[in-house]
């Protein structure tokens, strides 16, 4: 019985969650997070059917802040096995390293709940191979960008809800042409990275669009352990002025590991 009535308390009563919802004193602490989601991915320099496939993602995230503010950083890595219907499982390849990093200011404060935005910039660079398709070049996706973020936290009784989105206002994205100059790209890891790195443009967000948001309920049943649970929705499209399009859609979830 006293074994009962002690995770009854550890469950429903938990310590008051300090970090993004702490409206005291300044906070710092990071966090790993693991996740897996359905990957749409459609890109129309190569053909216009959509690959689709389970993405898995690594990360780690940085905050620090209370009430008036918050920062905000964090890098990942997600990795997807994609087909299209036309294909067996995992026929093409996709991955996608980024990161960010954003200041966000105290906008609303009430009792239990905090809202805060301000600028957020970010790096990504994706690249998919498609070798049933074209096993002679990569098509890559990399953008540099500026935006707004924002926040909302809401203090529960047996937790703490976080609503976080993103958008890009400008940027500089790189797209390979639609018509290549040479009949093979150069694999190598310094021929990948040199192409990576070419045909940048400065691009509004009606041609680099992209919205990130996520919802997270994060909680504490050990003592001076937190975690969170979360489901993700990403969308992005970019379209190069020498190229078409290219669309990417993800659903996931998500657990992060605070410490």
């Amino acid at each position: 019985m006293k074994i009962l009535l002690a995770v009854f308390c550890v469950l429903l009563c938990p310590k008051l969650l300090a970090g993004q919802c702490n409206a005291d004193s300044v906070i710092s602490r990071n966090s790993l997070e693991a996740g897996v989601g359905v990957r749409q991915l459609k890109d129309m320099n190569l053909v216009p059917i959509v690959h689709k496939g389970i993405s898995y993602r690594l990360g780690h995230n940085f905050q620090k802040g209370n009430g008036k503010y918050i920062l905000l950083s964090g890098i990942s890595a997600d990795y997807a096995g994609i087909n299209t219907r036309f294909e067996g499982p995992s026929a093409s390849r996709y991955i996608q390293l980024e990161a960010f990093y954003s200041h966000l200011l105290g906008m609303v404060k009430q009792r239990n709940f905090t809202f805060y935005a301000g600028p957020q910039a970010g790096i990504g660079y994706g690249l998919g191979f498609y070798p049933n398709w074209d096993d002679s070049h990569l098509y890559w996706s990399d953008y540099i960008s500026l935006g707004a973020g924002s926040l909302l936290c809401y203090k529960s009784r047996g937790g703490a809800w976080a609503l976080s989105a993103s958008l890009p206002f400008f940027s500089f994205i790189s797209r390979p042409e639609k018509n290549r100059l040479y009949k093979i790209d150069d694999v190598t890891p310094g021929g990948i990275i040199s192409s990576m790195n070419s045909n940048w443009q400065a691009a509004l967000w009606k041609r680099n669009f992209g919205i990130n948001a996520r919802l997270e309920y994060e909680f504490s049943s050990v003592k001076k352990l937190s975690q969170s649970i979360g489901y993700s929705f990403r969308y992005g499209y970019m379209e190069a002025k020498y190229g078409m399009p290219v669309y990417n859609l993800l659903h996931s979830l998500g657990l992060k590991l605070y410490f």
